[in-house]
């Protein structure tokens, strides 16, 4: 199962659907902390988050950083419409796979793929 959290409504919304159609099971999250909420009630299922990184209330940054604490094996990608240079330190330091926005359904689709691969490896 993914979590995809993201602010902006109507691309969570598509990039739910994209998902969807690739037979991915998605539960999607408004903002960091409810992001958090939803991964403590759903951690278990949870593979990978797809995470915003700007967001009102908690950025996915933070978000990030408190979802690590509570399992630091836990794949997350950040979504992100920053240039890598704004990024670098705070990324370098998470150190999680960045897809640049705006993104096609098949760079969405290789990092996720990446990620899990990554997952069943370990």
């Amino acid at each position: 199962m993914i979590l995809l959290v993201d602010d902006e409504a109507v691309l969570c919304e598509v990039t739910k659907s994209i998902l969807e159609i690739y037979q991915y099971k998605v539960l999607t999250a408004v903002d960091g902390a409810d992001a958090i909420n939803t991964y403590n009630i759903h951690k278990d299922k949870i593979a990978l988050v797809l995470m915003d990184l700007m967001m009102p209330n908690m950025d996915g940054y933070v978000a990030s950083k408190i979802l690590r604490k509570i399992n630091p094996e836990l794949k997350i990608i950040a979504i992100t419409g920053l240039t890598s240079t704004d990024l670098a330190k705070e990324i370098k330091e998470l150190d999680i796979p960045v897809l640049s926005k705006p993104f096609t359904p098949q760079h969405l689709l290789e990092k996720i793929y990446n990620a899990l691969l990554d997952y069943v490896a370990k």
